[in-house]
């Protein structure tokens, strides 16, 4: 028999925005009640089965958790016999969280995204939208998964409190973000089924389409359908220029355009890279007599395609160090590793304007990555040191370790 069955009295004590851990101080805090039962309380939900009692670092305080299926039970309970008890006393406990925030940031995060989903769901939406992508700039997977699970765990109470239009957006939103979590694990595969049921949904608003189809792109591109991806690339950016400067758009969308120009941009790289068969090896003779002259006979004889590739970068080209590239290069390749640098310049002016201060560099060091698929291993160096000694936008520790990688390949 449930616990809320055989001790109704307790359950209707229970009349709170349940959390999933508390102590005797929490507890009485968000009961709101001067009824001199808190302490009964505990003991009696210890009693049935509600809670278990947790080790604490402080032996005088005992800490409870409380199990998620009676949690749940409780909460469906209240909301249905009092909806705006429920919402006022999830308004309480979100008070109570902003002013006693836990130690553990994460933890902290994902109490107050619960609680707010269910005081405010706009609100809540664009505070899962914000620390989802948080996260992800970060890469950390586990904080990812976990704020996308506590988002989660409220959907069966969203379904009591908001209407058919909000679930719809909100259920269309936690898909496409299983699919982003589905592609930082690898799971290319997993994440193009996600994302293609998504898209294909009439439901599917404009404001998160943009998102949907840049998602896709990715899956194609790392499952090598270069030029599918490259088409839904460009169908994002369409999308995200056409928001930008409306009201209904999640987040930045000029900055979302210039993360989409990078995209295109890794795209055209990715089909260069295979048109040519792989990144370009170490040439063993170059700084011999031989290597040299066979360098002036490659620069004399793409001289037309060196033209066309200086107003994509600059007069590096015309550098003796430069010319082992063409060794490899044709008009097609040359082309693509055009369009790609193209692209990162046209992101890189936004990010600066829009972006944030750890976004300026974005476009530069994706450059860098493309001289170093190029085989300008001068210039890659030469970007890859910048990026590391820069101050005024600090690259993450993630993106150090990877201008590291970067670095050691040349």
């Amino acid at each position: 028999v449930s616990a809320t069955l055989a001790a109704p009295e307790v359950a209707e004590a229970l009349d709170v925005a349940v959390p999933d851990w508390f102590d005797a101080d929490r507890f009485a805090a968000i009961r709101q009640r001067d009824d001199n039962r808190t302490d009964g309380l505990i003991e009696r939900l210890n009693r049935y089965s509600f809670i278990n009692p947790l080790d604490d670092v402080d032996s005088d305080t005992l800490v409870y958790a409380v199990h998620p299926a009676e949690r749940d039970t409780l909460q469906r309970q209240f909301l249905a016999k009092d909806p705006e008890a429920f919402q006022a006393a999830h308004l309480n406990a979100l008070t109570y969280e902003e002013q006693h925030p836990d130690i553990n940031p994460f933890a902290h995060a994902q109490t107050m995204l619960y609680h707010l989903l269910l005081v405010d769901g706009d609100a809540g939406v664009d505070e899962l939208i914000f620390l989802f992508r948080s996260y992800q700039n970060d890469r950390q997977l586990a904080a990812m998964g976990r704020i996308l699970q506590t988002a989660v765990s409220t959907r069966h109470l969203l379904e009591q409190q908001q209407d058919d239009a909000f679930l719809t957006r909100f259920n269309n939103l936690l898909d496409q973000m299983q699919a982003r979590l589905a592609q930082f694990r690898g799971q290319w595969d997993k994440s193009l089924g996600l994302l293609n049921d998504l898209i294909s949904r009439p439901t599917l608003s404009d404001r998160l389409r943009p998102y949907v189809s840049r998602a896709l792109g990715y899956s194609l591109l790392q499952t090598g359908s270069y030029v599918e991806s490259i088409d839904r690339f460009r169908q994002a950016l369409d999308q995200f220029n056409t928001l930008a400067g409306s009201e209904d758009a999640y987040g930045n969308m000029e900055a979302e355009a210039a993360y989409t120009h990078i995209a295109l941009g890794n795209a055209h790289m990715q089909l260069a890279i295979s048109a040519r068969g792989g990144f370009r090896s170490v040439d063993l003779t170059r700084g011999s007599w031989l290597g040299r002259a066979s360098d002036f006979v490659g620069f004399l004889i793409s001289f037309p395609i060196l033209i066309y590739l200086s107003f994509y970068f600059g007069l590096s080209v015309w550098r003796p160090a430069f010319w082992p590239v063409l060794r490899q290069m044709d008009w097609i390749i040359a082309r693509l590793f055009a369009m790609g640098a193209s692209h990162y310049k046209q992101a890189d002016p936004l990010l600066e304007k829009h972006g944030t201060p750890a976004e300026w560099v974005a476009a530069d060091e994706r450059r860098a990555f493309l001289y170093l698929a190029m085989g300008n291993v001068e210039e890659a160096r030469k970007l890859f040191v910048r990026l590391l000694d820069e101050i005024e936008a600090p690259l993450s520790r993630y993106r150090q370790a990877t201008v590291r990688v970067g670095m050691a390949e040349t």
